[in-house]
């Protein structure tokens, strides 16, 4: 494999376990532990052979399809993919997804939470999917991508014995391309199942209603978290440069899901209650833009005194540059 198609990265956080007590009482012993992963960027497509079957079987028999030894011809097909899709890299293939899963069982075991915060589909998913199923239909793109966050999901739902899974949708996870979405579609009511499955406990049939809108929602955590409610909001949405399914403009969609997030701050505070956020794309300045901007421009990185650090807010997910030191 050519250099060009070496593993590029994966974001599990450096499986970073962390404690907080922000739902805890001050007296209280227990302090609940959380493994926070995010950008998984998930490749079904790495051994193209595969693909015909994962298309026609249900995620839950994806591990066994994928857990097989790659096709003779897999680096060969896989370079014409990487070739006709214009790949910049290798997102994560199974052996890699498997590894980091295995690490969470192994390391994380003690964790009370799993807090996923979105981008599971691989960059030009939806050109490795033409490229290897040209007779697809519309509906059958969505059924894969929808089966493909299923699996990541199920996987990471099992990761931790207490087996609670937060997550929320990354600018990638969409059934109609990277930041393009559209409102009240199906695709988030097969999400929506599979949200049901992972957080058995928690999800009801009001965040239901509130994801098939847009894929947000508001659920009250469960124990060890106290009267601690989990607001996973969909900030594609709010990206500059979304788009719905078209490629037309739609601030509307930012509105609703704003206008939802106030009503659900204000029961929130109405019922005396903690409030978690979760989401992909940081607020703010974008770090990773403004490095690529000044490496397009040929720009030194300018600092206001030696030894500052520059940082991209990692509490909401993606973090393509996490620092950067100026000396």
């Amino acid at each position: 494999m050519t250099a060009a198609f070496r593993y590029r990265y994966l974001v599990f956080s450096s499986l970073l376990l962390f404690a907080t007590t922000s739902a805890m009482p001050q007296h209280s012993v227990a302090v609940p532990t959380m493994l926070m992963v995010s950008d998984i960027h998930f490749d079904p497509f790495y051994d193209p052979a595969k693909v015909n079957e994962l298309a026609r079987s249900p995620a839950k028999d994806w591990e066994a399809i994928l857990a097989r030894k790659d096709s003779s011809s897999q680096e060969s097909d896989f370079q014409y993919l990487g070739n006709a899709c214009a790949l910049r890299g290798v997102d994560t293939p199974y052996s890699l997804f498997s590894s980091a899963v295995q690490a969470m069982h192994r390391d994380a075991g003690n964790a009370a939470m799993i807090i996923f915060t979105g981008d599971t589909l691989a960059h030009r998913f939806d050109c490795m999917y033409e490229k290897t199923q040209p007779k697809a239909t519309a509906e059958q793109y969505t059924t894969f991508t929808a089966k493909t966050i299923e699996y990541v999901l199920l996987q990471l739902h099992h990761a931790a014995p207490q087996e609670r899974l937060y997550f929320a949708l990354g600018n990638n996870d969409s059934d109609c391309g990277d930041y393009k979405l559209n409102e009240d579609v199906p695709w988030f009511d097969m999400l929506g199942e599979v949200a049901a499955k992972v957080m058995p406990d928690a999800w009801t049939e009001e965040a239901a209603r509130d994801f098939h809108h847009g894929g947000y929602y508001s659920v009250m955590m469960s124990s060890p978290m106290r009267r601690t409610r989990m607001i996973a909001i969909n900030d594609m949405f709010l990206a500059d440069g979304y788009k719905n399914c078209k490629g037309e403009e739609n601030h509307d969609s930012s509105k609703k899901q704003m206008t939802w997030l106030q009503t659900q701050l204000d029961e929130a505070r109405a019922h005396h209650e903690h409030v978690w956020i979760i989401g992909h794309i940081p607020p703010g300045v974008s770090v990773f833009a403004t490095f690529v901007q000044q490496i397009k421009k040929k720009e030194p990185m300018h600092c206001r005194r030696k030894g500052e650090y520059l940082y991209a807010d990692r509490t909401l997910g993606r973090h393509s540059l996490e620092e950067r030191r100026c000396h």
